[in-house]
């Protein structure tokens, strides 16, 4: 394969390799089409030929039967691993992808494999999605991979579950090219399906990766809202398609507690978002990861595990050397008390300090519940190491419990002593706050299916005056809405002391609430103001 060849599509180069290959006499060529493949293809001009060839391969049922039973296509965009071409001319490169013994000879058939260039060409044409009129990597980065030392920093490849007990999702590899001014990185995600039978429980997610990457993240798409999405590696993505499932920023399992479980139904589609970085000045680095899936019955569990992501994403880090701390309320407006299982916080380079706290009855901080300087993330230690891009994951046995109507306080400190001002972003040298929540809901029933919370929610900032409050209030927010929107008041047990439906126009929110003492009591509230979707705005008032 010629470093000269980046100027053609990259299924040009692979219907070449056919055709040197795979269209000899009583091979795949259009006469004896062993196999029932023709890689020849039909048509009066070349370009016919190779537009029949990719309509046989492309989404397409293998003729094997063996292969066929694994739900396996000939080409299966984006995953080269199901893929039945791949494994048939894969010769050791994958490992695991051994061939059955009702599954055919490896091809070529009676003559020398193709070499590793050749076949890494192919896996990565896969998984950047198939495609037939587009360039999905440059040969001569494959070519320096492969001639010039490149390396891959995960050194073994993790056996997949068991037959009937799960599934294996192999990420990548993509490849990085080194620099010796900058560090390269990239962030990609992937769409996979077919993976279960049924409806199932999740009790275990084991994920497999090397210390070049900075995160692994599971999402799952909601019910019909991944058929826009195409197959293969692709570097967007739109979260609001997606619900959080897991993540990690090194090799891990999250295995469940017993008597919980994910709920997956058999239909549903899964993103892996992968984030590689090269630290390496000059080698080309492939980045690949191994997420296996352990799954059990459904309707064995007692309660359905859920999962939350939480994100502050205004912050702005002066490069002075100084320390700036930032800090974010959430409310869980949930009718259930919430277990909390397990809590990981991440930042970046910046980032020197990382805790959630429980909210109290005054809706302020109360109990210290993550410390990610402490090992474990256990609170109290003696002596803190906070490093960024190992933080712990606090596992909690027995639950830590949010009441009903509680909340969350997550904050987080930076230093910046770069030479430029830091903000929120996905690359490495951005910054990042957030945190993972790992919980189910108590419910005194057997859970078939997941009971979720209400809403959790971080709002707009509201204006009340006065405040402190005697005969009436006003507040103001700085957003334009129109139509209806829903006015509560609720006591520090989480109680709903007052509510009023208003009517609003475009203009900012200016309401008045006359008489208010004759229906509350002297102390400390929490107003809100809501539509149909979310909550928009809350406040803490106190009542004279």
């Amino acid at each position: 394969m010629s470093q000269s060849l980046q100027n053609y599509y990259t299924y040009e180069l692979i219907y070449g390799l056919f055709g040197q290959n795979c269209n000899n006499s009583g091979c795949h060529n259009n006469i004896d089409q062993a196999g029932n493949l023709d890689l020849q293809g039909d048509g009066s001009s070349l370009y016919q030929k190779k537009i029949s060839v990719y309509n046989d391969l492309f989404f397409q049922k293998a003729s094997n039967s063996a292969s066929a039973e694994k739900n396996e296509y000939l080409v299966y965009p984006g995953d080269p691993y199901r893929s039945y071409l791949f494994r048939k001319i894969n010769n050791g490169l994958a490992s695991g992808l051994d061939l059955g013994p009702n599954e055919g000879d490896a091809m070529p058939s009676g003559q020398s494999p193709l070499n590793n260039k050749e076949i890494e060409l192919i896996r990565q044409w896969i998984l950047f999605g198939a495609p037939i009129d587009k360039t999905v990597i440059d040969p001569a980065i494959i070519i320096d991979y492969y001639d010039n030392g490149g390396f891959n920093p995960l050194t073994f490849a993790p056996a997949p579950p068991a037959e009937g007990e799960g599934f294996q999702i192999h990420a990548g590899p993509f490849f990085l090219p080194p620099s010796a001014n900058k560090i390269i990185e990239h962030e990609y995600y992937s769409k996979y399906s077919d993976l279960l039978k049924e409806a199932s429980e999740i009790v275990s997610i084991e994920t497999h990766m090397s210390n070049y990457s900075h995160h692994v993240i599971l999402n799952k798409y909601a019910d019909n809202e991944a058929a826009q999405v195409p197959y293969g590696l692709r570097s967007n993505h739109d979260y609001s398609n997606t619900e959080f499932v897991s993540g990690t920023q090194y090799s891990n399992e999250w295995k469940l507690p017993e008597g919980s479980a994910f709920l997956w139904n058999e239909s549903t589609e899964l993103d892996v978002n992968i984030h590689f970085v090269n630290y390496s000045h000059d080698k080309t680095v492939a980045c690949e990861a191994y997420i296996n899936v352990y799954t059990q019955e459904k309707g064995i569990s007692d309660n359905i595990m859920q999962s939350k992501l939480f994100s502050y994403q205004d912050l702005i880090i002066p490069n002075d050397g100084e320390t700036y701390f930032f800090e974010e309320e959430i409310f869980a407006y949930n009718t259930y008390p919430i277990n909390i299982w397990a809590i990981q916080g991440h930042t970046h380079s910046l980032g020197t300090d990382f805790h959630v706290y429980l909210m109290d009855e005054d809706q302020e901080k109360g109990k210290k519940i993550y410390d990610g300087g402490c090992p474990q993330g256990v609170t109290g230690c003696q002596f803190e190491n906070f490093q960024y891009d190992h933080l712990p994951t606090a596992l909690y046995q027995p639950y830590e419990v949010m009441g009903e109507h509680g909340g969350l306080i997550y904050e987080a400190s930076y230093e910046n002593n770069t030479d430029k001002e830091v903000r929120f972003g996905l690359k490495s040298t951005d910054e990042m706050m957030l945190f993972v929540m790992y919980y189910t809901i108590d419910s005194s029933e057997k859970l078939l299916i997941p009971v979720p919370v209400d809403s959790f929610t971080t709002s707009e900032s509201i204006s009340v005056f006065p405040n402190p409050a005697t005969d009436q209030i006003s507040f103001l927010l700085d957003k334009e809405l129109s139509g209806a929107v829903d006015i509560r008041i609720y006591d520090t047990r989480g109680q709903l002391q007052f509510q009023e439906k208003r009517f609003l126009n475009s203009e900012p929110l200016n309401v008045s609430l006359e008489g208010i003492q004759g229906l509350l009591n002297s102390g400390l509230y929490l107003i809100t103001v809501s539509d149909d979707q979310q909550l928009i705005a809350k406040e803490k008032l106190i009542i004279r």
